[in-house]
């Protein structure tokens, strides 16, 4: 138990030692106070630039687009080129299934539905490692593509964007066809698609298509509602 006097001396430790805490803090604060400032502002100017960047970046490869005058025949071998691998791997698909189908017929199996089943159940190199129909998708997206003969920058993108029915297939068909441009017509690639090939996810080739669509739109909804001279 504490005297009066233990008391008075433990309150001046109290003080002392809080006086001195304050002193320490204050000058703590007073050095860190620019520091922090200055911090803060060279952490905000980095992202006005990154954002003023972005911006600049977008509208300069909007600019760059020139879809009306890239033709398929421009960039049609290397499309052709594609086509050619489709075809050897799906052609290989079918060879290798027909084999598999063949031997299970041998032993004694009828029903197409089983003998399928049966090859789908296998662990097979080729037909359980590569899916025929967003193969041939891929392949007929190509042939509709090529039967335009006055196709152009859009309809290859079109085309790219409206491949197979499956997305994660329609998104590697995208790849593998702006590969394949990239690879052979550099200086057209930039034309024809807005964003590099590790851009893809997160920025297609929708954003420039989608802007046309709404303006198609308006222009609809401005003519059904009877408003004159809307001109592009």
């Amino acid at each position: 138990m504490y005297t009066p006097l233990d008391i008075r001396k433990l309150q001046d430790k109290i003080d002392e030692i809080t006086n001195k805490t304050e002193v320490v803090e204050s000058d703590e604060i007073a050095e860190l106070e620019l520091p922090v400032e200055e911090q803060e502002v060279e952490e905000a100017s980095p992202e006005e630039v990154t954002n003023s960047g972005r911006e600049e970046d977008e509208a300069t490869r909007a600019g760059r687009l020139d879809r009306d005058n890239v033709k398929l025949d421009d960039v049609k071998p290397a499309i052709e080129k594609l086509l050619a691998e489709y075809e050897k791997d799906a052609n290989e698909w079918h060879d290798r299934y027909n084999n598999l189908e063949k031997g299970l017929k041998q032993q004694g199996m009828t029903d197409p539905n089983a003998i399928q089943m049966k090859i789908y159940d296998m662990d097979d190199d080729i037909v359980s490692y590569v899916n025929i129909d967003d193969l041939e998708d891929k392949i007929e997206a190509i042939e509709t593509l090529m039967k335009q003969g006055d196709a152009d920058g859009h309809d290859i993108v079109d085309i790219a964007d409206s491949g197979p029915g499956d997305t994660s297939a329609r998104e590697e068909f995208m790849r593998e066809l702006k590969t394949a441009i990239k690879q052979d017509y550099p200086e057209l690639y930039s034309k024809l698609f807005m964003y590099d090939l590790d851009e893809s996810t997160g920025a297609t080739e929708k954003v420039a298509q989608e802007g046309d669509a709404e303006l198609e739109e308006l222009k609809g909804m401005l003519g059904r509602s009877g408003v004159m001279g809307f001109t592009n």
